[in-house]
Formats: structure tokens, C-alpha cells, sequence
């Protein structure tokens, strides 16, 4: 695992700190945590990857990505301005029914710009891979086992993340137009 990630981050031009956390359910994340760029996997999804290490370097070419393309930053800055037009609204208002749809509004407008944020870490993340000489198909059979384990969100409209099989599209399309490491 450490192997990989120092081939991403030569791919990515970018050193990270990897730690490894506890978690039931397989899950990644990125940051900058005390000032530090930092890759989160945790233990259930150590469980899942295993050995693969091509899809290791789609999941951490896909973290390092985040990171490098500023998302947290950009979260936090898009949430500003949702939450205080919410509160305009909410304060004219002491609608239970507004306020279920405001803030329903404000989670769909944030879920969609998230949703991109997404498509564009699994695309220079599976690029990123495959510069380091990793196969672009771990970036779908990471995204397959996903799906698997978690299934698709009850509602769409509200998902962070693309659903499961437009991202295993997705990728396999981009896998299919890059050169391939076995």
C-alpha cells in the first residue's frame, strides 16, 4: 500500500500522510488535516481492496485529487451562501413545510456540486494511475465493490456521491481511452 502511494504521489506531484482508521463500513477520505494533506482509509476498507494494488491507486489517486483540486476549501465556501439565503427564507417564515424544503433545497444544490467534485477526483485519480502504471480498470472494479458493499443511496437527489453504476460507467468509458498496465 505504501508503494502505491508513493507512485501516485510522483504521478500527482503531491506527498501525503496516509492513516489508516477504524470503520465498519469501507470508506476513504481526504484533507487537510493540522496542516497536513492526509488520505483517510479505514480498516473495512482495507478488508475490501486487499491486495488489488490497482484499485489502491484509483482510491488514493481519487483522494490525492480532492485534495489537489482544493474540494474541502471549495465546500466550505459554496455552503456559505446557501445557509444564509436559508436563513432569509426561514426568517420570514414559520412554515414547518418551508423549512423542510429549504433545507432540503440548500442539501440538494450542496449534494450536486459534491456529486462533481466526485466525477472529477475518480477522473484525474484513474489518470493519475495509470501515469504511475497501475491498470485504469482498478478505478471500476473499486467502484463495483463498492456498490456491493454499501448499495445506492435511498435517494438520489440528496447523495454527496454519483450513484455506484454512473461512476462504474463512467470510469470504464475513461479505462477503455487510456493505455493499460497489467
Amino acid at each position: 500500500l505504501y508503494a502505491v502511494k508513493q507512485s501516485i504521489e510522483r504521478a500527482a506531484e503531491s506527498k501525503v500522510e496516509l492513516l489508516i482508521i477504524h470503520g465498519d463500513s469501507p470508506n476513504a477520505a481526504a484533507g487537510i488535516i493540522n496542516g497536513r494533506k492526509t488520505v483517510l482509509v479505514n480498516f473495512a476498507m482495507l478488508d475490501m481492496v486487499g491486495k488489488d494494488m490497482h484499485q489502491w491507486a484509483a482510491l488514493i489517486g481519487h483522494e490525492i485529487a480532492h485534495i489537489e483540486l482544493h474540494h474541502q476549501d471549495k465546500r466550505a465556501g459554496r455552503k456559505i451562501p446557501l445557509i444564509i439565503t436559508q436563513s432569509n427564507i426561514l426568517s420570514r417564515s414559520d412554515n414547518l413545510l418551508t423549512e423542510l424544503l429549504s433545507d432540503l433545497a440548500v442539501k440538494g444544490v450542496s449534494s450536486a456540486y459534491s456529486r462533481e467534485d466526485e466525477r472529477d477526483a475518480d477522473y484525474l485519480g484513474a489518470i493519475w494511475a495509470v501515469e504511475a502504471g497501475y491498470n485504469p480498470y482498478g478505478a471500476v472494479t473499486l467502484q463495483e465493490n463498492l456498490l456491493k458493499s454499501h448499495g445506492s443511496h435511498p435517494i438520489p437527489f440528496l447523495s454527496t456521491h454519483p450513484s455506484g453504476t454512473e461512476r462504474i460507467k463512467s470510469l470504464q468509458s475513461l479505462a477503455e481511452r487510456l493505455p493499460r498496465s497489467e
